[in-house]
């Protein structure tokens, strides 16, 4: 769209998203195609055809495009997952039977595609008796979906590594994340999580990567259930929120380590810039409208914690209620980062 952020810095926009010729034409100009995220249209890339250059190529986008073939995917390689049984639009009451006689601890059924930021997921307790006509509309709308079951864990987890065209694999340190209503709140890195359970982490993903030939930057979101081990939860084949605090708090941001992964060129060895980094996104709060909003203006007279952390303004057009409109990264001490980004988080009023 034209108030998309990312068109004021782009060289070149194609704004047509619909037609098949635009989506040629975009194309066409490229010499290399990347992905914001996975949330597009496989089948019509497909059928275009053409001797195009994706990294991560097409294959390893069509396997992590949706929940279930992660999820089978996670399964053909023996990671540790939570279980889970897929259904469609058209299994309702056979859903209901199973909730009640399979997952009565509880469980989260998550929408197949598209979901994300809690959108496209619905939280199923134990005392579960039937679907709600609000539950019932949206899983006929959503069409296929998983039902996951609950894991106890002591902390959520996100890992965040690169892999190149030769092979060469890098990661970021484990990074412990807090989620509030389905969205990321804040990430605090590195995380307390063991040595052991960091290694296996990065072999579940080395795994996922070698099985993919993926190229470029993945992360995959985890749970890690103390002596249980690790469990992997997502898996986002892209930069992702839960590594922002890269961009101040590691010697390369993980956009850069993209571009170098995706360009075929080294990956360098990766340190954090400080002993600790947290990162606070700045979540919309209110029904309001972003015209003319800038970091200066929503501060206001707490302009003066503006030197609290870095702020990572996204600039977004229209409303802003559960949007992620930016975020703060503090580097500092152990023990004391988080507390300085939610001290600037609370000053901004959005």
């Amino acid at each position: 769209h034209a108030t998309d952020c990312a068109v004021e810095v782009a060289n070149d926009v194609v704004l047509d998203q619909k037609s098949s010729e635009s989506l040629k034409l975009f194309l066409d100009r490229c010499d290399l195609i990347t992905f914001e995220n996975e949330f597009f249209d496989l089948r019509r890339v497909l059928e275009l055809g053409g001797n195009y250059a994706f990294a991560p190529d097409l294959h390893s986008m069509g396997a992590l495009q949706s929940k279930l073939s992660q999820k089978l995917l996670l399964q053909k390689l023996k990671i540790p997952t939570s279980r889970f049984v897929a259904f469609d639009e058209h299994q309702l009451l056979e859903m209901e039977r199973v909730l009640k006689k399979d997952f009565r601890r509880g469980c989260i059924i998550k929408r197949a595609f598209g979901g994300y930021d809690g959108r496209g997921n619905i939280s199923i307790s134990s005392k579960f008796k039937e679907f709600t006509k609000e539950q019932s509309l949206a899983l006929e709308k959503w069409g296929s979906y998983d039902i996951e079951e609950f894991i106890g864990f002591k902390n959520e987890v996100s890992i965040v590594g690169a892999r190149n065209k030769h092979g060469i694999v890098t990661f970021y340190p484990l990074t412990e994340t807090f989620q509030k209503n389905g969205m990321c709140e804040w990430t605090l890195s590195p995380s307390k999580v063991s040595a052991k359970s960091e290694r296996q982490a990065q072999a579940y993903v080395k795994r996922i990567l070698a099985e993919l030939n993926y190229v470029g930057v993945l992360a995959v979101e985890m749970f890690w259930c103390g002596s249980g081990g690790i469990f992997v939860n997502e898996i986002a084949p892209r930069v992702h929120n839960t590594g922002h605090w890269t961009l101040n708090g590691s010697s390369v941001s993980q956009f850069e380590l993209h571009l170098r992964a995706i360009l075929g060129m080294a990956l360098p060895k990766l340190h954090l810039t400080a002993p600790e980094v947290a990162m606070v996104n700045i979540n919309g709060q209110f029904d309001r409208d972003l015209k003319d909003c800038n970091i200066l203006t929503l501060l206001g007279n707490e302009i003066d914690k503006y030197h609290e952390g870095q702020i990572h303004w996204y600039g977004k057009a229209g409303h802003s209620l559960n949007r992620k409109l930016g975020h703060i990264n503090v580097c500092g001490k152990k023990g004391q980062t988080l507390k300085r980004a939610m001290r600037l988080r609370k000053a901004i009023k959005v």
